[in-house]
């Protein structure tokens, strides 16, 4: 059974992201005619379909769930397509044999690599992988103290005066008494030192996922780890982790978020803007003039050590 609100691989949200889909039919529709196609996931087939709207000879599509395979055999059946897309059930790999001219995959999450996108990437040159680059940005900006601790706070209220830069304590207590009558004072923080990992999803007196406001601006950005699947010589599969070094002021606190992307060309999707929802990695930092991020690119894990 299909539940439409969850399902990793059809699920409505997912679906339904415009952002994503608008990505994923300009660089099909810029690669695609006269070709043959496979289709890593197929879902409910929609990177299929792109392809075959913009002129792809035929699909060879993969579906490791039996549920899904299901469903997206009845959906060619319905769409009278049987003579242009094969779907198989079956988990893709690298290693797969197969006579096609580009592959195309949306098998990624928040953080790149948890849906196994590493076991499809090419080894060689001899196809076109959409889409061809894989990113991991990260984003370093200094914070005042009271909004790095803040960040990690229960507190819910947005009645409260918490202006996310530190002042004397006496205007805040002055503002709040005016601003809440049920007003106590100003609570006691947990200080921050060395590595923070805090709620990424919290919902406090700034609102929902604060801190990616924060560095939303390229000004911010210290480094990026790459992977271009179109160009294997770059990297080296043989290695499980990715990483960059940061350079970090040891007296001040620093907020780093990775943001996570995929590109090809001039196309641009950033998973963090999408059904995906924001980065469960962002960290602040106090006390380290240095840190080494370390990207899983098996599991999606990111470290920082």
């Amino acid at each position: 059974m299909i539940d439409w609100k969850i399902d990793d691989g059809v699920n409505i949200g997912m679906i339904n992201d415009y952002v994503r889909n608008q990505f994923y039919e300009s660089i099909i529709s810029q690669n695609v005619k006269n070709k043959k196609v496979v289709d890593i996931g197929f879902g409910t087939g929609l990177l299929s379909i792109l392809c075959l709207k913009h002129g792809a000879s035929n699909i060879l599509a993969f579906e490791s769930n039996h549920d899904r395979y299901k469903l997206g055999l009845e959906i060619i059946k319905k769409c009278g397509l049987d003579d242009k897309i094969q779907l198989v059930n079956e988990m893709y790999n690298w290693q797969t044999p197969i006579d096609t001219d580009i592959i195309v995959t949306e098998t990624v999450n928040g953080d790149l690599w948890q849906e196994g996108l590493w076991n499809s990437l090419p080894r060689t040159n001899d196809v076109l992988f959409l889409p061809g680059e894989y990113f991991t940005e990260l984003y370093v900006r200094q914070v005042p103290r009271s909004f790095a601790e803040m960040l990690d706070s229960d507190i819910k209220s947005r009645s409260m005066f918490m202006p996310g830069v530190d002042l004397d304590k006496q205007f805040l207590d002055t503002i709040n008494q005016y601003v809440n009558k049920d007003y106590n004072g100003m609570p006691e923080m947990t200080a921050v030192q060395g590595v923070h990992r805090f709620d990424n999803r919290i919902e406090g007196p700034w609102g929902f996922i604060p801190f990616m406001r924060l560095v939303d601006s390229k000004k911010y950005l210290q480094d990026t780890i790459m992977i271009d699947a179109n160009h294997t010589e770059t990297f080296n599969f043989d290695v499980l982790f990715l990483e960059a070094e940061l350079k970090l002021d040891s007296l001040k606190y620093s907020l780093i978020v990775p943001r996570c992307g995929m590109k090809h060309n001039l196309d641009v999707l950033y998973l963090d803007h999408g059904h995906w929802g924001p980065t469960q990695d962002a960290v602040i930092v106090h006390g380290k003039d240095k840190l080494t991020v370390r990207h899983n690119l098996k599991t999606g894990e990111i470290q920082y050590v």
